[in-house]
């Protein structure tokens, strides 16, 4: 009896590898805290061609952050992350859209498609971190974020809609919040400004230690 018991559990892990080696498996290896240090870690030489600055604080990391930003350097911007990243826990997936092909293809591919993955960001950052994203990031006094917790950019204007980003940051909760407040710019019969299409779109960030900033999660509101 123990030899039929021994031989059917050989048999199920069998299957099990069966369904599963098809299927791309990505898991962290390591404690999230040892990889936000090796995500930190710049060499020298990719601080001097990128003009990536030393960071003391985490206002230093947003620069760095901004500055990879400007660049496209995908490498660099996925220091920010911890793969696989949780969709489930955020609001990221809805930058995407998806047909049933591909809903279908994803489901083939991946163990657990619900994750965010580190091929996921290679393609899509550009639409997670938009042009609207990367012009007003830009225009982020750090200076004054980093002395008064709080700082916002000029309004700009696109279409019917206006938009701006709002940075708070919060000491007591060690989270950075870069918040994309969109209002609706046109105008309904009677002259009254319209406020359907309102909305924001908020990116969160954990601030470690006081120095690196790790993406958090993403939400909507509005």
């Amino acid at each position: 009896m123990r030899r039929i018991s021994f031989i059917a559990m050989i048999m199920l892990s069998v299957l099990a590898c069966k369904n599963r080696e098809n299927k791309t498996v990505e898991e962290p290896n390591d404690s999230i805290e040892t990889q936000i240090l090796d995500n930190a870690k710049d060499t020298s030489n990719t601080q001097l061609v990128n003009n990536y600055i030393e960071v003391n604080t985490w206002v230093d990391d947003l620069k760095n952050f901004r500055q990879a930003l400007y660049t496209k350097d995908i490498a660099k911007l996925k220091t920010y992350f911890i793969f696989p990243y949780d969709g489930d826990k955020s609001s990221i997936w809805s930058q995407m859209s998806f047909n049933d092909v591909e809903i279908a293809a994803r489901k083939s591919k991946y163990v657990k498609p619900e994750l965010f993955y580190a091929e996921d960001f290679n393609k899509y950052f550009d639409i997670i971190f938009n042009a609207d994203f990367v012009k007003t990031i830009m225009k982020i006094k750090t200076s004054q974020l980093y002395s008064k917790h709080h700082s916002e950019t000029p309004q700009f204007i696109a279409d019917e809609q206006t938009y701006e980003m709002i940075a708070d940051y919060n000491k007591e909760q060690n989270v950075l919040q870069l918040n994309m407040s969109y209002d609706n710019n046109s105008l309904d019969e009677n002259g009254e400004k319209v406020s359907e299409g309102e909305h924001n779109v908020i990116y969160i960030f954990d601030v470690i230690d006081g120095k690196n900033i790790i993406f958090k999660k993403l939400e909507l509101a509005g």
